[in-house]
């Protein structure tokens, strides 16, 4: 075997043992997320139209979203990523969320729970309801803008909220790493 074939696979075993973490550290985080989320899905259940639990929502989301990136877990990303547009678009609309809604909104966040049960016991594939569940929620968020102009602010809304997700997730991660450097 030559030097360069052994720095190959040390570099490829080193990866796959990052995405292995990283992975891990996704499902720990998206445990707690969507145990949170799937709470103020149970309040706006009770209150459709009440529009701080659809930001509270929606900060989970996006949470999730960059979690899920951060892991490389695409799939999920993409899944919150079509979740955090129907929730701003019910948002910025102001509008109640619908019974359809409610149901898109529990089945993604069951799914993504399923998924992070899956990445613990160490399942990489997606799972098979992600792309099907990804149209709906496309097609949601079309129903839901038709006839309604979208104005500048609703994407730069969006994009913000995921920096500032992504921000704090990275610092949170940040002191954890600290915080087990210490124990050590």
């Amino acid at each position: 075997m030559s030097a360069g074939a052994t720095i190959d696979t040390t570099v490829g075993d080193a990866r796959a043992n990052d995405r292995e973490a990283a992975l891990q550290l996704f499902a720990a985080e998206a445990q707690d997320l969507v145990a949170r989320a799937e709470g103020e899905l149970d309040q706006l259940e009770s209150r459709p139209e009440d529009l701080e639990i659809l930001d509270g929502l929606l900060q989970l989301v996006v949470r999730l979203e960059g979690a899920a990136g951060r892991a490389s877990f695409d799939a999920a990303r993409e899944l919150m990523r079509g979740l955090a547009r129907l929730i701003e678009r019910l948002r910025t609309l102001g509008r109640a969320a619908a019974a359809e809604h409610f149901r898109l909104l529990q089945r993604t966040l069951a799914v993504l729970a399923e998924s992070t049960a899956d990445c613990v016991t160490g399942a990489t594939a997606p799972h098979p309801e992600m792309a099907v569940l990804g149209e709906q929620l496309a097609q949601a968020v079309a129903e839901t803008t038709a006839g309604e102009p979208e104005t500048p602010h609703q994407s730069i809304d969006l994009a913000l909220w995921s920096v500032v997700a992504g921000v704090a997730a990275g610092a949170e991660v940040e002191r954890r790493e600290t915080r087990k450097e210490k124990q050590s």
